[in-house]
């Protein structure tokens, strides 16, 4: 017989495939019970306070100037609006070759604003 039934169709199993919820038990009673994952926040707020400091810190790792880096949020209904303003010597950095670099941040941003459940864009500034 096999001994891993979950390589079976779903159809020929006996049971359901265990939760992907793990639980870890506390070390003291007082201790409250963690799950993993963790719940995602959802509070829109913190959400684009966190997309905009993974740019700026993603810009001022890039740059030469890293205290000319900004990023305005501009909110909308659907979607939120990144703008990235660097020095004028810096542009060429943040956009790469090609726009490389630029097309690396905004894939970034997406992949995180998927795993959110929000929509952001990016915007380059002079």
């Amino acid at each position: 017989p096999l001994r891993s039934t979950w390589l079976l169709p779903p159809t020929l199993r006996k049971t359901q495939p265990p939760s992907l919820t793990l639980t870890r038990k506390p070390a003291r009673q007082s201790e409250p019970a963690r799950t993993w994952p963790p719940p995602l926040a959802l509070n829109y707020n913190q959400v684009d306070l966190e997309m905009k400091q993974l740019i700026e810190d993603i810009a001022k790792a890039l740059v030469d100037l890293p205290d000319e880096v900004s990023v305005h949020e501009v909110k909308g209904e659907q979607v939120t609006v990144l703008e990235l303003r660097v020095a004028p010597s810096d542009l060429g950095k943040v956009i790469g070759k090609q726009g490389r670099t630029a097309r690396c941040i905004r894939t970034l941003l997406s992949a995180a604003g998927m795993k959110l459940n929000r929509r952001f864009t990016l915007e380059i500034l002079e």
